[in-house]
């Protein structure tokens, strides 16, 4: 498919005077840059079970909005305490200045005031936050952000847990940044160990707190949102089993998912596609986790005691009950062997930015 966005959204509005207005900011916001947006989707290639691909044609110089956009090379390699275990994981890698260079030249733009955006962000940001947003976040941020699930057991409807990682220039700076927020608000954070390691519990609202109380235990973790240092990252996560994992990771290198098979047959993949030397984005999952962990919730005795018992009065249970037992689900095993890992890839081009995504296929 082919499509030139300004071109439609100039036809479609063509003789409407406040669309014309409006479309008078397209070359201020840089966007009347973005020349066309193209794609193709190949299913059961010879490698791939499917591929897609997605550009986002950008003439050059960019400016504004566009310019924000300013992704860099990443590396591809995981984070040491990343377990092997991920159901999921993807890494990019930008430059944060000046994505908030641009968003303040914008804003003041639109404002007609030079540096408005530093005051409303030191306003805003800095001061309840008990650091200068520009000296000592941005700065130290490296660009890069990471973000992967895991499966956590016993398995439960959101059983999927996530860590966000994000890296800064060296252990010092995001040791800074933990300590700084820590102080800032004490009654937040609760300092708790896992070994010698140490990391973060976050308090949670009680509102937010009630709502979980309510939620059916046999069916729902209760999350416990948590944040430590690893290295020259800071983890956020719903979950403190998730950086104890990442502790475990770290001191076993050899779970980490830098040394999975399935991951490094990926990134193999990813590397022969275009531009696949130079991404800056990388991404890496494993549906058969994730279609494992609804199989075991659909076949667990207490589900189907529930279903049974929500049947007696719901014509839609009593029927999918009845169908569930007279066919019964396969071995997850029979399933499995039809789900392969997955992948993808952003790389910024001259020409602009390129997507490519693709499932594997089962030998």
């Amino acid at each position: 498919f082919f499509i030139d966005p300004i071109r439609i959204v100039r036809a479609v509005t063509r003789g409407n005077a406040g669309a014309a207005i409006a479309l008078t900011m397209l070359n201020p916001l840089g966007l009347d840059n973005l020349e066309a947006v193209g794609g193709s989707v190949i299913l059961a290639t010879e490698e791939f079970d499917s591929i897609a691909h997605f550009h986002l044609m950008i003439k050059q110089p960019r400016e504004a909005i566009l310019k924000m956009i300013a992704l860099r090379k990443v590396d591809t390699t995981p984070e040491p305490w990343v377990s092997g275990d991920a159901s999921s994981y993807m890494t990019l890698q930008w430059a944060p200045e000046q994505t908030f260079d641009e968003l303040a030249k914008i804003y003041d733009l639109i404002r007609l005031d030079e540096g408005a955006f530093r005051e409303l962000a030191r306003a805003q940001v800095s001061e309840r936050i008990g650091m200068d947003l520009e000296e000592d976040l941005l700065k130290g941020l490296s660009g890069r952000v990471t973000m992967f699930t895991q499966v956590q057991r016993p398995v439960k409807v959101n059983s999927q847990v996530t860590g966000i990682l994000v890296h800064f220039d060296d252990e010092g700076t995001a040791s800074d940044i933990v300590e700084k927020v820590v102080n800032k608000f004490p009654n937040l954070f609760e300092a708790k160990s896992y070994g010698s390691n140490r990391y973060y519990g976050i308090e949670q609202g009680n509102n937010r707190r009630r709502q979980q109380a309510n939620l059916d235990s046999e069916f729902f973790r209760t999350p416990t949102p948590s944040m430590c240092q690893l290295g020259n990252c800071i983890l956020l996560t719903d979950s403190e089993g998730l950086i104890e994992d990442c502790f475990k990771t770290k001191a076993d290198p050899g779970r980490s998912l830098a040394e999975d098979l399935e991951y490094q047959l990926v990134i193999s993949r990813l590397s022969r596609q275009p531009g696949g030397n130079n991404p800056s984005m990388i991404a890496f999952s494993r549906p058969e986790e994730q279609f494992r962990l609804w199989y075991e919730i659909a076949t667990a005795d207490s589900s189907k005691t529930r279903l049974t018992a929500a049947a007696e009065n719901n014509p839609f249970f009593r029927t999918l009950d009845s169908a569930l037992v007279e066919n019964p689900l396969p071995p997850f095993a029979t399933i499995a062997k039809y789900l392969a890992p997955a992948g993808g890839i952003v790389t910024d081009e001259a020409t602009g930015i390129h997507y490519i995504a693709f499932g594997m296929r089962r030998e």
